[in-house]
């Protein structure tokens, strides 16, 4: 069961980093409505950290309103 649980949680993860990129602004309406389920991921599945952050976005200083992925800020 933990292996399904683990080969699940990696596959949602790199569908969602595969749609932030293709779709940025799809992704952001999700990201408004689910980013309290991935930050609470990031605190406590320590073996996807990583990709996890990678599906964070941020407000950045250009514009308010637009969220904004680590990536792409720096």
């Amino acid at each position: 069961m933990s292996k399904l649980r683990n080969a699940m949680t990696r596959r949602v993860l790199k569908l969602l980093e595969e749609e932030s990129r293709k779709d940025a602004e799809k992704y952001n309406k999700w990201y408004a409505d689910f980013n309290q389920f991935l930050k609470e991921g990031l605190s406590t599945d320590y073996e996807n950290t990583e990709p996890l952050f990678k599906l964070l976005r941020f407000n950045s200083n250009f514009s308010k309103e637009d969220f904004i992925s680590l990536d792409d800020y720096v």
